[in-house]
């Protein structure tokens, strides 16, 4: 009956996770680790390493498309962590609930290092509690570092179980060099220039650098990521994890885990501060290091309580599995809603094709922000879309020399002036952009309606490029820098807000807003140029999609006006 079980879970888990899978490449740095694991690049710090080259062994399975080849990697993670879920608890319900609940069934088909970190993790604690030899556990805790340092949240765990032991020292003597070793895959790889190579850690300093999160750890007025000793975004964090809890678990499954944790300290201490301490390190590492990815991280926490909840399953008797039945119908019912949604939409597939569709062979695409760098490493690296574009991340290129070099030796031909941002005006950021164009005016140059609307200093009411040599031509979703013969660009600033509801992440949430928002205002300026053209079709064409791209779009009510002045306003296209 046992290995039914299993058969039943992994099967039903796993295919379930199939059948919900994205459409298209996620937000967040779905992009950017699909590119890295394509192209065997080095993405942004730490690099990642043991799950760039595992996810490139996946890209070379003769199996289905590439992206689904990527998402199966994520599933196998997902699913993995689900049975040694099981295996640790010894309840059904309590391994479902794992499955399905929000956070966890949303990273089991994104194209990220998540899934892989939780199995590292789960089943670390799992095989510590047994007789594995500790330079086996060491093994497995130095290749837990190459996937994702939330990882280290198992250390204190460790510590716990073997104290200062023989065992102890085994485990941490073995998982020091086997972590050396996977992470010296960035200065080798560096060596070779791939495009994605952030940092360029090639030398000892850099490769430091990189490790410590070199170009992410930022404290400003507006911004916070990485360390911070602020005690305001430590309590932030534990609040946050008080509603995901709340809102993904349910009361329901909260209840069961109280009355768990009651039973563990009355019958199972050990095991009661085993999870304890987990769940509390879990809580303060995402207190004290702030990161976008932060609800991704308290996912763990998370696991933690279901686990807990299975003590208070048992602990019900014979009514235990009826309530996990219902604790498992509420949580479906709550989580399938916005997984569906996402399996059934590609905004960002969407977005990539209306991008390149217009622009002609061995054009520069100058835009700003992670989505615009992570979608268009991913059409360059993964997916081969126009691989003869050259996108160009400009904030990253306005104040990192390594990101100008690495352009600089990729593509041949092109010319670039290292020198540094120095911050000195509003315009600056202005005239390194145009002064990158005109070195590279034999090729044709185009920027995104982002630096044209949004910002790139903190505080400033300016939008990032203002033209100041160039003119602006439309072409598609993009504009192109231009002497003469442009038609003048109405533009404005983006909305203030948004509302999209098929993610509760809230990094996700913010790229999914920005995208959706930067392609509804694009599709509505390129729409106000074909009526400038008196092409009244191809405009009504533009509008709808507008419309459609992003329904909480800022004003609709003046969309509805531009579509009732085209022509054939009854009837609405298809999507290209």
């Amino acid at each position: 009956m046992g290995k039914l079980t299993v058969v039943f879970l992994v099967l039903g888990v796993g295919t379930v996770y199939l059948l919900t899978l994205p459409l298209g490449i996620g937000f967040g740095d779905s992009g950017t680790m699909a590119a890295a694991a394509v192209s065997l690049g080095i993405p942004h710090p730490p690099g990642f390493p043991a799950y760039v080259m595992l996810g490139h062994l996946f890209s070379l399975l003769p199996l289905g498309p590439l992206l689904w080849r990527l998402q199966l990697l994520s599933v196998l993670g997902a699913v993995g962590t689900v049975f040694v879920v099981y295996k640790i608890s010894r309840s059904l319900p309590a391994a479902f609930l794992t499955a399905f609940f929000y956070g966890f069934w949303s990273q089991a088909g994104n194209v990220e290092s998540y899934s892989l970190t939780f199995l590292a993790v789960f089943t670390l604690i799992w095989l510590a509690q047994s007789r594995l030899a500790g330079w086996l556990l060491g093994i497995i805790l130095g290749l837990t570092a190459g996937f994702n340092p939330i990882g280290v949240v198992v250390i204190p765990v460790i510590l716990y179980l073997f104290k200062l032991s023989k065992k102890t020292l085994i485990i941490f003597i073995t998982a020091v060099p086997v972590a050396v070793l996977v992470y010296a895959y960035l200065p080798l790889r560096a060596v070779a220039h791939p495009f994605l190579n952030w940092g360029d850690p090639q030398t000892l300093p850099a490769l430091i650098k990189h490790l410590t999160g070199g170009g992410l750890n930022i404290s400003s007025s507006t911004v916070i990521n990485g360390f911070t000793v602020s005690v305001r975004w430590f309590f932030d964090a534990w609040a946050r994890f008080g509603l995901l809890a709340y809102s993904q678990l349910t009361p329901v499954v909260l209840g069961l885990s109280f009355l768990g944790m009651i039973n563990l300290w009355q019958k199972q201490r050990r095991h009661f501060w085993l999870w304890t301490i987990l769940l509390i390190t879990n809580l303060t590492l995402a207190g004290i290091y702030i990161s976008g990815n932060r609800d991704i991280w308290l996912i763990i926490g998370l696991t933690v309580l279901v686990i807990f909840a299975a003590e208070g399953i048992k602990r019900l008797g014979r009514w235990g599995t009826a309530v996990g039945i219902i604790a498992l119908a509420i949580v479906v019912w709550i989580s399938a809603p916005k997984i569906l949604v996402r399996a059934k939409t590609d905004i960002a597939g969407q977005y990539l094709a209306d991008l390149y569709r217009d622009l002609p062979e061995n054009s520069i695409l100058i835009g700003g922000g992670e989505t615009f760098n992570a979608l268009t490493l991913y059409a360059r690296e993964a997916a081969k879309i126009r691989p003869d574009v050259i996108p160009v991340e400009m904030t990253i290129f306005y104040g990192q020399e390594w990101y100008r070099n690495n352009i600089k030796y990729q593509i041949s031909n092109i010319k670039i002036t290292n020198q540094n941002a120095k911050y000195a005006d509003d315009l600056e950021f202005s005239r390194v952009l145009e002064d990158f164009a005109m070195k590279n005016s034999g090729r044709p140059v185009f920027v995104t309606g982002y630096l044209l609307t949004q910002p790139v200093y903190a505080n400033s009411l300016q939008p990032a490029y203002v033209p100041q040599n160039f003119r602006l031509r439309q072409k598609g979703l993009v504009y192109q820098l231009a002497k003469t013969d442009a038609l003048p660009v109405e533009l404005e600033n983006y909305p203030a807000d948004w509302k999209i509801d098929s993610y509760q992440e809230s990094n996700y949430r913010k790229a999914l807003g920005l995208i959706t928002t930067e392609y509804a205002f694009a599709l509505e300026k390129t729409g106000d140029y074909f009526l400038r053209l008196g092409e009244e079709k191809a405009a009504f064409d533009r509008f709808a999609r507008a419309a459609r791209v992003n329904s909480q779009y800022f004003d609709q009510n003046r969309l509805r006006e531009k579509i009732a002045r085209t022509t054939n306003p009854s009837a609405v296209p298809s999507e290209r």
